[in-house]
């Protein structure tokens, strides 16, 4: 029968498979996409600066060996931020908060990697 009304199909599919809302479910109070941008941007920002955390808070601090720990803290930082992030992102799925954690640490590792890796071979 849902086969017959591909709409209906598509946004069930959306739903019940992906656990996405489908386009125009969301009532976003009518906000415009300079505000939805400003928000955006807002967030990358604030979310972007958390791994600076560590070299501000830390950057006179002798730790006394030759091993980078602000590097370590910032790592440890980011890590949590992702993970929260993807937590964060669940309660807008109805997704597994773990698992939408856990695939978004992934994700964001992956990407620091590559990103580390291409500085690495560029320097």
């Amino acid at each position: 029968v849902m086969s017959r009304y591909k709409d209906l199909f598509v946004d069930h599919m959306m739903v019940e498979e992906l656990g996405l809302l489908p386009p125009g479910a969301d009532d976003d109070g009518g906000a415009t996409p300079a505000k939805k941008g400003a928000v955006t941007f807002g967030a990358f920002v604030f979310f972007g600066a958390i791994p600076l955390l560590a070299y501000v808070a830390f950057h006179d601090y002798d730790w006394g060996t030759d091993t980078d720990i602000t590097f370590l803290i910032s790592c440890i930082l980011t890590a949590m931020t992702m993970f929260a992030l993807g937590v964060a992102k669940a309660q807008f799925t109805r997704a597994s908060a773990i698992k939408s954690g856990l695939a978004m640490l992934v994700n964001g590792g992956i990407a620091a990697i590559a990103a580390y890796v291409t500085g690495y071979a560029l320097e």
